[in-house]
């Protein structure tokens, strides 16, 4: 079984959808938009925790 059908969550995405997920990457956004914040910045904070919560539920060790 892959490592990804163990962690699921709402701010999850399969690991194969995400190359059909359309839209900017974070650092396009950033460019052209500038720093997040305000309700941005609280939104993309949560959906990241949320999804750091499910990775470690499963017992999924990541590196940074």
């Amino acid at each position: 079984m892959q490592l990804s059908a163990w962690v699921q969550g709402p701010c999850l995405l399969p690991l194969l959808a995400t190359a059909c997920l359309p839209g900017p990457t974070l650092a396009q956004y950033l460019a052209v938009h500038g720093p997040l914040a305000d309700s941005t910045l609280y939104a993309f904070a949560t959906g990241c925790a949320q999804a750091l919560e499910a990775i470690h539920a499963v017992g999924v060790v990541h590196r940074t």
